[in-house]
C-alpha cells in the first residue's frame, strides 16, 4: 500500500506531537520546588504524587515502636462534629502546615511545635479541607465557595 504525500505528512506531524508531549511528561518541569527539594519530608497530602503514604527511610520498626513518645502537641482550635483535624499535615523545610475545620491555617516548627504563624479564617467547612504547597505559597480552600493563597513564610494572604 502506497502512502500519499498528505498521509505521510499527517503521520509525521502526529508522531512529532506524540513525542513532544511524551517528553514533557517525563520531566520535573512544573513541579513546585517545595515538592522536589523536600521530597524526603511530607510535602504532599499523601506523601508523594504516587500517594504512597509511606516512608522508606524511617527508623521506626516493630521492635522499637513501643519506645515512641510525644515530643510536642498543638491544640487545634477549629472543631467540627467529629473533631478538629480532617486532613494530613504537610511538612516542608522543617515546617508543619495544617488546616483545621474552621479553615484556619497554621505553620509550626517541626522540632519544637512552636507556632511560626497562623492565618485565621474562622469559616466552618464541612471538610475535609486540605493544603497544597508550591511556589512560596500555601493554597487552601477557606470556605465553601472560596480559595486562598498565603505567603508560605509569613502567612499573609496574597489572593482570595
Amino acid at each position: 500500500m502506497q502512502l500519499t504525500q498528505k498521509m505521510l505528512m499527517i503521520l509525521v506531524i502526529s508522531l512529532g506531537v506524540m513525542v513532544s508531549y511524551g517528553g514533557c511528561s517525563s520531566t520535573a518541569q512544573g513541579v513546585p520546588p517545595e515538592i522536589s527539594e523536600h521530597a524526603t519530608e511530607w510535602p504532599l497530602p499523601n506523601k508523594d504524587y504516587s500517594s504512597t503514604r509511606a516512608t522508606s527511610d524511617s527508623l521506626i520498626s516493630s521492635t522499637n515502636v513501643h519506645n515512641l513518645k510525644i515530643e510536642w502537641s498543638f491544640p487545634i482550635p477549629g472543631s467540627g462534629k467529629f473533631g478538629s483535624a480532617a486532613t494530613n499535615p504537610l511538612i516542608s523545610d522543617n515546617i508543619v502546615y495544617f488546616q483545621d475545620l474552621g479553615s484556619n491555617i497554621f505553620a509550626l516548627d517541626l522540632e519544637t511545635g512552636d507556632l511560626i504563624w497562623d492565618h485565621l479564617f474562622d469559616s466552618h467547612a464541612g471538610g475535609p479541607n486540605g493544603l497544597a504547597i508550591g511556589w512560596d505559597k500555601i493554597f487552601a480552600p477557606t470556605s465553601q465557595m472560596r480559595f486562598s493563597a498565603l505567603n508560605k513564610t509569613t502567612g499573609d494572604e496574597i489572593w482570595r
